[in-house]
């Protein structure tokens, strides 16, 4: 992402508005918008649950260990380490 933000996008896209485009997710998201991982996507994680709770979807909220097969926890954690 940070190459399409530094380059002169109206060369390389097709878009007219390419350039404020990019800078207007740029505040919304962030410097990328496509976080990937457990970890960094732990807020929304935590709010589908809380939602879900509330709306009687489930009875509590669960663990990752409930969530998550071990093996996608233990490559978070190698990427993190």
């Amino acid at each position: 992402m940070q190459r399409l933000y530094s380059q002169n996008t109206a060369g390389v896209y097709s878009l007219v508005f390419a350039r404020r485009d990019l800078e207007a997710q740029r505040k919304v998201f962030g410097d990328d918008p496509f976080i990937y991982g457990i970890k960094a996507n732990a807020k929304a994680i935590e709010m589908v649950q809380r939602f879900s709770v509330e709306q009687g979807l489930t009875q509590k909220k669960q663990p990752w260990s409930e969530l998550f097969p071990e093996e996608i926890l233990l490559a978070e954690e190698r990427l993190q380490g």
